[in-house]
């Protein structure tokens, strides 16, 4: 039936004499709007924290304003948590806000070496829309189309090989305009970068290790995003949970997530066998906006600081982190 209204529909049959055998009947139904799961990290060749990804597509537009909570089984049917959100806001394991990509970080609800079962309900009882404008177009004209409310379910297995100590890799970016260094641990985060999706910025092909969110005997490292400083715009990254704590408090700067975590130096600026220092830099305001530059590198440390940039951090050297070797 084409162009069929939305609502509940019934189905009746009769037959105009005695049926010998039963009668089956099915029926398909297709929709512009779909809803499409999968995961993010939790895998051995991918240790980062386990991120559950649902996907709201209506005619290729990313759909936003919609609940969408997830209900998680153990093997056994078990209920392990019950209504878990998945927010598309961009922290917490959502790569980007705004893209009709919703996400939850399963971690510390689901144990390593188990299988789970997941059931997914997406919802808008008040409408949602439908928008050209993806994560990335800030501050543009979005042609956005509203949407009758609607209720999607779909449901995926998942296995969770656990994290494992060697993380995610961190790539540093410069944007030659601003003479800023921008850091991502996130790969999609990078691909957007390297699509030009993202204008400006080019990789300097320098990396370095960390840990995952959350791994013993480390900090998490909090991010920061501010405009406050237009026309430049400014990321800060703090293992310091005082630090953290502080930088919330400032109206410039906007807590975006917690991205992966750190070995913490001791006051000497040493670190742990197995681990490197994280020599922490700042540019001392020089380019009319804060900036900070991350380096495991003794010679790009003492280029910075040739060039007026101040190290931070514990010892004499500024060592702002230990991360893997």
């Amino acid at each position: 039936m084409a162009n069929a209204a939305a609502g509940k529909w019934s189905l009746s049959l009769s037959a105009s004499e005695n049926l010998k055998e039963s009668v089956g009947y099915s029926v398909e139904v297709e929709s512009s709007l779909t809803l499409d799961l999968g995961t993010v990290g939790g895998t051995a060749a991918d240790p980062r924290a386990p991120v559950l990804q649902a996907a709201l597509d209506f005619d290729g537009r990313a759909v936003l304003g919609a609940t969408v909570l997830a209900d998680i089984f153990d093997e056994s049917g078990v209920p392990v948590a019950k209504s878990v959100a998945l927010l598309d806001d961009g922290k917490n394991g959502d790569a980007f806000a705004g893209d009709g990509i919703y996400s939850a970080n399963l971690l510390n609800r689901i144990a390593a070496g188990k299988s789970y079962d997941l059931v997914v309900a997406a919802s808008a009882p008040n409408g949602a829309r439908a928008s050209e404008a993806g994560q990335l177009v800030k501050g543009s004209n979005a042609q956005e189309t509203p949407l009758t409310p609607f209720n999607r379910y779909d449901e995926m297995s998942l296995f969770y090989a656990g994290s494992t100590a060697a993380g995610p890799t961190v790539t540093e970016f410069y944007h030659a305009g601003f003479g800023h260094y921008f850091i991502t641990a996130s790969a999609e985060e990078a691909a957007a970068i390297d699509s030009g999706r993202i204008a400006g910025w080019a990789r300097t092909g320098q990396t370095f290790k960390v840990l995952p969110l959350n791994a013993a005997g480390a900090a998490n490292v909090c991010r920061f995003f501010s405009t406050g400083f237009a026309p430049k715009s400014s990321h800060f990254y703090t293992p310091s949970a005082a630090e953290c704590a502080t930088v919330k408090g400032n109206p410039n700067w906007q807590f975006e997530a917690e991205v992966f975590s750190v070995t913490l130096p001791s006051a000497a600026g040493t670190c742990p066998t197995g681990t490197a220092p994280l020599y922490r830099m700042y540019n001392n305001g020089q380019s009319g906006a804060p900036n900070h530059r991350f380096t495991t590198s003794t010679s790009i440390r003492a280029t910075m600081l040739s060039q007026g940039w101040v190290p931070e951090g514990a010892g004499a050297l500024g060592v702002g982190s230990c991360v893997p070797n």
